[in-house]
Parts: C-alpha cells; sequence; structure tokens
C-alpha cells in the first residue's frame, strides 16, 4: 500500500496498543475505536457497533454511517456470520471482528480501502481492534460498579448516622440514676437499638436486638424503635407492659419478615429504691450489688415466637449499684483464635469496675473488649447500656 509503509503503520499499532484509552462511557470507547482503525487499516468507513445496558452504541470514522448498518452488522455477528461480511456484497472488500465481553457485545468492521486491498496486517488489527475495545469496555464496567458500590457505601454512612441520630442521646442523669449507652454496628447500620425514657424522677432503659445484620436488621430495628417509645406513652414506667405493647404492635410484622426481636427494660424508681426488670429472650442482663456480680436471665422468650409473659424481677438497689443491658455482639466477639468473650469475661470485667461515673465505665468495658479482640471483626453489633445508681441530686 503505496503512501503508507508496513514501518509506520506498525508504529502507528504500538501506538494504540500503548494508548490506555481512559474512556469510562460506552460511546466514547466506540467513537475512539472507530477512527483508530480507519486509520490503521486505511479503509473508507470504519465502523463500531455493541449492544449492552446503554442499548445500541455506534462510533464511524470519517463519516456517520447509514443508520440501518449498526444494528445490522450486531445482528448478523450474533447469528454467526462475520466473515465475509454479507452486508455489503461480494464488490466491497471489508474486514470485521466480533467481540463478547461482560454485559456488551459487539462488532468492528473496516469497510472499503482506499486503495489497493486489505492485507494480512488489516485481518490482524481489526482483530486486535475488537479485542481492545473489549477490554475497554471491561473498564467501563469495573469503574461503574466502583461508583455503585462508593453510592452505596455513602448511602449506609448516611444511613447509618440517621440511625444513629434517631437513638436516644447518650448519657443521661435521672434523679439518682446515671445511664450511658453506646451502639457499635457491626456493619454501618445494625439490628440493635435502645432507648431512655423518664417519668415522676423514674429512669426506664430499653435495649433490643433484631436477629440479623445490616439495612434489613436496620429498617426493622426502626419500627422497633418507633413502638418502643409508643409502648413507653401508653404503658409507663412498667418493663413488662411495654414489651408486652411492643410485641402487640410488631407482631404482624414479624410474621412477614420471618425475624424475631429480643428485649429487656429496665425502670430504676428512687421513691421505692427498686428496679424492675423484664427480658423478652434478650442477654446479657446483668447486675452488680456490694461487688456480687449476676446474670439476670430472660423471663420470656424473643419477641417473634409467641407473645411474652408479663412477668418482672423486682431488686432493691443502693448507691453504687450496677445495672447492663447490652447485646449478644458483646459476648459473641472472638479473637483471632476463634475465642469468644463470652458471658464469663463480661461479667470478671462488670465486677472489676471501679467507681466512676456510667459513661467511663461504660468506655472501659468496651475498652476491655477491644482489648480481647485484638483486632479481629467485629461479626455482631454490639449495644450497652449502663445504669449506675448515685446518690440522690434532689
Amino acid at each position: 500500500m503505496a503512501g503508507f509503509p508496513t514501518a509506520d503503520r506498525m508504529l502507528a499499532v504500538c501506538d494504540m496498543l500503548a494508548d490506555s484509552g481512559g474512556h469510562l462511557d460506552p460511546e466514547a470507547v466506540a467513537a475512539a475505536a472507530a477512527e483508530q482503525l480507519a486509520r490503521l487499516t486505511r479503509c473508507d468507513l470504519a465502523v463500531t457497533a455493541l449492544r449492552g445496558p446503554d442499548g445500541l452504541v455506534v462510533g464511524s470514522y470519517p463519516r456517520a454511517a447509514p443508520d440501518w448498518l449498526p444494528g445490522a452488522m450486531v445482528n448478523l455477528y450474533q447469528d454467526g456470520l462475520t466473515q465475509p461480511f454479507d452486508l455489503f456484497g461480494p464488490a466491497v472488500d471489508s474486514r470485521v471482528a466480533g467481540f463478547d465481553g461482560g454485559s456488551h457485545h459487539g462488532v468492528v468492521a473496516a469497510i472499503g480501502p482506499i486503495e489497493g486491498g486489505f492485507s494480512a496486517l488489516d485481518d490482524w488489527l481489526v482483530m486486535v481492534a475488537a479485542r481492545r475495545m473489549q477490554a475497554q469496555l471491561e473498564l467501563v464496567e469495573l469503574h461503574r460498579w466502583r461508583l455503585a458500590d462508593a453510592d452505596v457505601v455513602r448511602d449506609a454512612v448516611l444511613a447509618g448516622e440517621v440511625q444513629q441520630a434517631l437513638m436516644a442521646e447518650p448519657h443521661h442523669r435521672i434523679g439518682s440514676v446515671d445511664l450511658s449507652a453506646s451502639f457499635r454496628p457491626a456493619r454501618h447500620l445494625g439490628g440493635d437499638l435502645y432507648d431512655v425514657f423518664s417519668v415522676d424522677r423514674q429512669a426506664v432503659a430499653l435495649v433490643a436486638d433484631v436477629s440479623g445484620k445490616g439495612a434489613p436488621a436496620a429498617l426493622l430495628s426502626t419500627a422497633v424503635h418507633a413502638a418502643g417509645r409508643h409502648a413507653f406513652s401508653v404503658a409507663g414506667p412498667n418493663p413488662a407492659r411495654i414489651i408486652a405493647q411492643i410485641s402487640a404492635e410488631i407482631e404482624t410484622l414479624l410474621e412477614h419478615t420471618g425475624r424475631i426481636v429480643t428485649v429487656a427494660v429496665a425502670a430504676t424508681d428512687p421513691n421505692t429504691g427498686t428496679i424492675r426488670i423484664a427480658s423478652a429472650g434478650h442477654s446479657p442482663v446483668i447486675v452488680r450489688q456490694a461487688g456480687h456480680v449476676r446474670l439476670i436471665k430472660p423471663l420470656s422468650p424473643p419477641l417473634g415466637l409467641c407473645s411474652p409473659d408479663e412477668d418482672e424481677i423486682e431488686l432493691s438497689v443502693h448507691r453504687g449499684d450496677l445495672l447492663l443491658l447490652g447485646s449478644d455482639g458483646l459476648i459473641d466477639q472472638r479473637r483471632h483464635d476463634g475465642t469468644a468473650y463470652g458471658v464469663d469475661h463480661l461479667l470478671s470485667a462488670v465486677r472489676e469496675l471501679p467507681v466512676a461515673p456510667a459513661h467511663e465505665l461504660l468506655r472501659s468495658l468496651f475498652g476491655n473488649l477491644d482489648a480481647f479482640a485484638a483486632g479481629a471483626v467485629q461479626d455482631d453489633d454490639q449495644t450497652g447500656l449502663l445504669i449506675s445508681v448515685q446518690e440522690d441530686r434532689r
């Protein structure tokens, strides 16, 4: 082919292969591929056509291709008719290569050499152009996946911030009771929740755990949270009645989703010097009194299995007593060797807590847990609500 020495063409091929492309949308990839193919093969018209999530995408150079041509090219390629390319007839020399990659499939075609005829080098150039276009489209898809992943992560982070904002403030002082809570989801969103209420100088604390993790559990926990607040407005500072009311409000939702919810509620009354505790399948609930710690066992099964019994435990409370309402993510935390933190470790940690404000004690508990985990992955949501009985500030 006069005027276009083979050596020059090979240099152009090297430039094409070295070109990183950098195009992040199929139309740009198709247009660039058509222009490069036309310049390299010295054809009268280069056409690229591909089908994918964006429909039919076309590139052509140095002029527009007939409207009917790109779609017909792809259809013939899908039917296995690629060489010779029957669309142009026997009088028109052409070279065609097709490709399938990811969610795209398509054809590149060099039509009508400007001078002379197509050579074996042109056959190779068309094949390389097709493979290169396929590789670039795979990069486009990868970029889109990364953007989609980034959007998902961003939305999850924002949703997690909203979930945290919907919960009560983490630190409270209600009469003689100091309360502090912390919620640490295993992902950006979680199925744990806590809330704190007060009436007539009584402090009511609630912790719940929806089965599962992530967004599905978080959506259900939002409904449980709303039901808990309404239950308190109906039942007042009565733990068992609060749980029964929550159960009634979310019963249909639990039936439809097939999930269960554990709930623990504690009400501290400085007027009577007592604390009442009700638990539907929830653990751990730990009491420390006079230096002795014990685990309070659930009084009813989790919500979603059956209606809860309206039973409560009532204890006399004194200055220095502690109550921890936690989620099972605390005791289920594992080290790299698979050893779980466990109830005994948590009981020991509560036993060793010094005299300090509730938020410092809770921070100490989570610090003990993190030291045990030593960087191991947190597999479950972790929530702790600590109640410390202090002197009355009336």
